[in-house]
């Protein structure tokens, strides 16, 4: 890869053929290569009389990347070679660009034939060098990876099953990464693609395309059916080297689609639905060219002759951006384009607008016609149809730019309001389905209020009779059953919903069920306790059936509650609105006019120049800013520049236009010579620092011609870098380009290589950057720089009138939705659009709400002291304190729920009744599901604010005399005495013991929970002596147990160790009957007030261990007592009168 404008030749086993992974590494590998390649260049250089030509590349250096030396990304051989497992690399010419090449100005006079003669003696004595080195040949290897790809196409004909007929003269195009691979079907259907990366070398796949050309016209005449060839067969993950696929080709079509750039964000369009406009579903063959790729604005979709096509496009998997239907205002939702009549798609923006305005209009009226306003929506369609016929009229008159950007425009509206409206009409919808969700607790409660019937048939007629009814009132004066096709079908899918959850339900339910008898078989245990869930529902239905034991009261609080929502929905709105804003930065402004930018420096596309400046054509003067980047945004990009022998490097590239000095006055900064022209494209601006570096004079500046990329510049000026540093844009920010040193670049997931083919962007550098320093920046025509791959990174402009700036920035905030900067004589802004909502009314319902508070609050006070005497009924039968307080709460909540649903009800009936009468002037009943369901829960929020004092006093008269938490003794020394609140019998210890000390024994050798045990031991001794051990034959005639373990309490790091001893004694009251448990801890390692703070959870555990022993059944604690029997066998134990 030779040419005859660089400054030198380099080895090169890297290039831009594969992108590699980041581990894969051939330093090592190729260093003898390198010393060797050093050495023999010196001596061809000194034996030739040649300057230093060759360039250390083959080692990497972290100051001078390998891609540093090649401006033009070139691919080259000695990729291939190194990944087929050989020593083999390239000899390529450095900093050349290149620019020629390819082009019809590659001609013989401009070939630098002096430097191409000493490049040519340099490498003809080289590889004799080379030639003669034994050490050439070395055993290291580099990895293989070199893969092929093999394949069958068949053809499937029109009417048949199966593709079983060959697919010869198909052109196959691979791509995998930046790399292209072509190759031909033969005519027994077979194809080879060879020099394929395997997986350990890259991420990428290798995605086929396949088609066969008209011989004549060129015109595509087979592609492959998407369908039946598969993801994977034509996405194919090279996880060996040898792969296989089949592809299935069809007879096809082809349209072309322009302009694919979302036209507010410029984000490519890559989520593509395509509808076959016949069945309004899939086609059966289709294919699309290209489309996931990451700057595609031309695609090429592939269908069988006679298809009618739709299809929606979007940069995102949320909303859809772009939508084609070949539509009428009679026929909204179109009949699609017909490949045959549509070979192209031309004004593709247009016809875009066209077709979604079309069919949003419908919607928007459908909508108002039904109630549903939405101030945003209409204000935005307004402009986008105005946007729209000022676009037709350009057309007529033949001023196709005014058309293109008009039609941009009015697409863009269309694209806002598209979700909006859909996003509206399911907002209704959805609120529907909140209200029958909330009907079926309103119809239990209405059925146990008004019948309260006992038999359960008639109590499950009447609960449906009650839906039913509440539904078709529901269904008659809600609009989300006009605006849907089919009404019933969302109540019957409700419904269905409801009862799948239901099954659902009973059968986690009863697996669990099943799961805790089984542990409790293998642990010899059945527990008897009510669960939770249980007692909540136990308390919810006492609670509502107190309901009918105050009618008139019940009847009251109701009336109170439905007036109040019936007052929030009708004397109160919620509207979404377009709020724009704008926050001040500065207090100056560097200069008046507006800057469009993407947060984080990440770049535009080549389109949105013209885009803006065909918005802005008359108007302003826009100009871009352009940056030339590496791929590896951590680093700089290094440009040696050339001047009579001397080399500097410069750090930074901008591409600025010529007529930046009319925006920013960026002009200030020279300091001597010019600013570039309007035609001039080899210019450059240097800094003073540059150009002294070069020994060009700054008072001449012009004379000088530098070359860098193997070209020729003029400079024609100089300028301060400090001052380039402190002439910052309206973002605060100086025009130099960034780097992200802090960012670590890794190595890309297969998962995330996926989301980048598919047109996502995963790549976003998040951490600090730093501005490149203006003395090793260089300034030139933004034209050149992007010739040579430089990134769009910004656009400022320079509205005619200064005072029009403001106006100019509220409007575009809709029509692009870039970070937009704004300089103004007040300071430097930055404007935003949201979507904000409006509360309005909201003072008319603050007394109506503080009443109803009151009133319910009366009502729940009343009700928990007129039931003291059956609180503590319920508390007796095992309801706990909560479980008693959860059932004023249910109470509560049925009168929420029977209030807000016959508010509503009211309030939606009366609207429907009423609306076009003078009696419903100045009252406004907004349909939309959310003011209703805000509505519902504000008046559910304040019934539950007023339960709260009464559900604690009932829940304190559940417990008068009784703290619910327990404090431990404060301990004497390392020791602590504790009496636990449990009482058992004398023919009980023996299963409780047994119990505790099979729990302790379940914690030895542990390294979870709260505590793990040691040396646990059970004794018996005799309470009304000493303690003795059961060393000989005992005369007492009630022995007792004491049990002693050693335990590390958690967290285990505190070092926590104690002795427990838990003894049997006879109870303090009742000695005759009945034992109590003494529990006696001993600290022997850990911190005082560790050791009791972290007690209390292993005394808590211990409680709970006593609680469930209660709930086993007769036959579990009948086995822990035969346990501990078995094992202390004996004649005094069996002879005991308590066994």
């Amino acid at each position: 890869h030779l040419s005859s404008h660089g400054d030198g030749v380099g080895a090169f086993n890297y290039g831009w053929l594969y992108d590699l992974r980041p581990h894969i590494n051939r330093t090592s590998t190729y260093a003898s290569i390198d010393r060797i390649l050093n050495r023999c260049s010196r001596q061809v250089e000194e034996q030739l009389g040649l300057p230093s030509f060759f360039r250390d590349t083959l080692r990497p250096s972290p100051l001078r990347p390998w891609q540093s030396y090649l401006p033009d990304h070139p691919a080259l051989g000695g990729e291939v070679s190194a990944l087929a497992g050989m020593l083999g690399f390239s000899l390529v010419t450095t900093h050349d660009g290149r620019p020629l090449w390819g082009t019809p100005y590659d001609k013989p006079e401009n070939v630098n034939w002096e430097y191409l003669e000493q490049q040519g003696r340099l490498i003809s004595g080289l590889v004799l060098k080379l030639t003669q080195e034994p050490e050439l040949v070395s055993n290291r290897l580099p990895l293989k990876g070199f893969s092929t790809l093999s394949g069958r196409a068949n053809f499937i004909r029109q009417g048949e099953l199966f593709p079983d007929q060959p697919a010869p003269g198909t052109l196959i195009l691979t791509y995998q990464g930046p790399s292209l691979f072509y190759t031909m079907v033969d005519t027994a259907g077979l194809f080879h693609v060879r020099g394929l990366a395997d997986r350990k070398h890259t991420a990428h796949k290798a995605i086929l395309e396949g088609f066969r050309f008209n011989t004549k016209s060129g015109e595509i005449i087979w592609a492959i059916d998407k369908a039946l060839t598969g993801k994977d067969a034509y996405r194919v993950k090279m996880r060996r080297r040898f792969m296989e696929t089949d592809l299935v080709m069809f007879a096809c079509r082809v349209t072309t689609l322009f302009a694919l750039l979302e036209p507010r964000t410029f984000s490519y369009l890559t989520k593509i639905k395509l509808i076959d406009g016949r069945s309004e579903a899939r086609p059966l063959r289709y294919w699309w060219s290209r489309i996931d790729t990451r700057s595609s604005t031309i695609a090429n979709i592939f269908l069988e002759p006679i298809t009618p096509f739709k299809l929606t496009l979007s940069d995102t998997v949320l909303k859809r951006k772009l939508v084609l239907l070949n539509s009428k205002s009679s026929k909204p939702e179109g009949s699609g384009y017909r490949v045959e009549n549509w070979p192209i798609i031309p004004a593709t923006e247009y016809l875009v607008a066209r077709d979604m305005w079309n069919l949003l209009q419908p919607r928007i009226a459908n909508l108002e016609n039904h109630g549903i306003n939405n101030e945003r929506i209409r204000s935005l369609q307004r402009e986008g149809i105005e946007s729209l016929e000022n676009a037709e009229q350009a057309l007529a008159g033949f001023q196709y730019d005014r058309f293109m950007e008009e039609s941009r425009t009015s697409w863009a509206l269309a694209s806002r309001i598209y979700n909006d409206v859909e996003r509206t009409q399911k907002d209704v919808l959805f609120g529907v389905l909140f209200y029958i969700a909330l009907f079926v607790p309103f119809s239990y409660c209405l059925e146990r209020l008004l019948f309260a019937f006992v038999d359960i048939h008639k109590r499950i007629i009447a609960f449906l009779l009650i839906l039913g009814v509440v539904i078709g009132l529901i269904y008659s004066v809600h609009p989300a059953f006009q605006l849907t096709y089919s009404p019933v079908v969302v109540i019957l899918a409700f419904f269905i919903l409801g009862l799948s959850v239901i099954v659902a339900l009973i059968i986690t339910g009863r697996f669990e069920q099943e799961m805790v008898l089984l542990q409790q078989r293998a642990r010899q245990m059945k527990g008897t306790e009510i669960s939770r869930t249980k007692a909540f529902a136990a308390a919810f239905v006492l609670g509502v059936s107190n309901l009918r034991r105050r009618p008139i009261r019940t009847v009251l609080t109701c009336v109170t509650l439905i007036i109040l929502t019936f007052t929030i929905m009708s004397f109160t709105s919620v509207k979404s609105m377009r709020h724009r804003g704008r926050l001040r930065l500065k207090e100056q402004s560097p200069y008046q006019g507006l800057l469009l930018k993407i947060l984080n420096w990440d770049s535009l596309p080549p389109e949105a120049l013209d885009t803006v400046e065909n918005k802005f054509q008359g108007q302003a003067v826009v100009v871009p800013r352009v940056w030339l980047e590496a791929k590896d945004r951590t680093k700089a990009t290094i440009v040696p520049i050339h001047l009579d022998g001397k080399e500097v490097l410069a750090r930074g590239v901008v591409g600025l236009n010529y007529r930046e000095p009319q925006v920013s006055q960026l002009e200030k900064i020279l300091s001597c010579g010019r600013w570039f022209r309007k035609d001039e494209r080899q210019v450059v601006l240097l800094s003073d620092r540059l150009a002294r570096s070069l020994g060009i004079s700054l008072k001449q500046p012009e004379k000088a011609t530098i070359s860098f990329w193997g070209m020729d510049f003029q400079v024609v000026g100089c300028f301060r870098g400090e001052e380039l540093e402190t002439h910052v844009d309206l973002d605060g920010e100086p025009l130099t380009p960034v780097i992200f040193p802090s960012e670590a670049v890794m190595e890309v997931t297969e998962v995330e290589m996926e989301a980048i083919e598919a047109g996502e962007d995963v790549q976003a550098f998040q951490s600090r950057y730093q501005h490149i320093p203006g003395d090793l920046t260089v300034l030139m025509p933004y034209q050149t720089l992007m010739s040579f791959g430089g990134a769009l990174k910004a656009l400022a402009i320079k509205p005619t009138s200064p005072e029009a700036t403001r106006t100019i920035a509220r409007n575009l905030v809709d029509r692009f939705g870039l970070t937009l900067f704004t300089g103004e004589r007040e300071g430097t802004f930055m404007y935003s659009a949201s979507d904000a909502l409006s509360y309005s009314g909201v003072p008319n319902i603050l007394i109506p709400m503080l009443i109803s508070v009151l009133i319910v609050l009366n009502t729940m006070i009343g009700s928990v002291y007129e039931r003291k005497r059956e609180i503590g009924v319920y508390t007796s039968v095992g309801l706990a304190p909560f479980h008693v307080s959860f059932l004023f709460i249910a109470e509560a909540l049925a009168f929420a729920v029977l209030s807000v649903v016959l508010g509503y009800l009211l309030a939606q009936t009366c609207a429907g009744l009423f609306a076009a009468t003078s009696l419903w002037q100045g009252i406004t009943v907004n349909y939309s599901s959310l003011a209703g369901v805000a509505a519902m829960i504000l008046v559910i929020m304040v019934v539950l604010i007023s339960v709260i004092y009464p559900s604690r006093v009932a829940a304190a008269i559940a417990i008068p005399d009784v703290t619910r938490a327990w404090t431990l003794p404060e301990p004497e020394g390392s020791e602590m005495k504790i009496t636990l609140p449990f009482l058992l019998k004398y023919t009980e210890q023996l299963g409780v013991g047994g119990y505790l000390r099979e729990y302790y024994r379940g914690h030895q050798d542990v390294s979870h929970g709260i505590f793990t045990t040691d040396d646990i031991s059970l004794e018996f001794y005799c309470p009304h002596g000493e303690i003795p051990g059961l060393t000989g034959p005992s005369h007492c005639e009630n022995d007792c147990i004491q049990l002693k373990s050693r335990v590390w309490l958690a967290p285990f790091d505190f070092g926590v160790k104690q002795f427990v001893h838990l003894i049997f004694t006879p109870s303090a009251e009742e000695p005759d009957h009945y034992l109590e448990i003494q529990v006696r801890l001993l600290r022997e390692a850990g911190e005082a007030n560790a050791w009791k703070r972290i007690n209390k959870a292993f005394l808590n555990d211990l409680r709970k261990q006593l609680l469930i022993w209660r709930s086993l059944d007769d036959e579990a604690q009948r086995y822990f007592t035969r346990l501990l029997a078995t094992e202390f066998a004996s004649e005094e134990l069996t002879a005991m009168s308590w066994l």
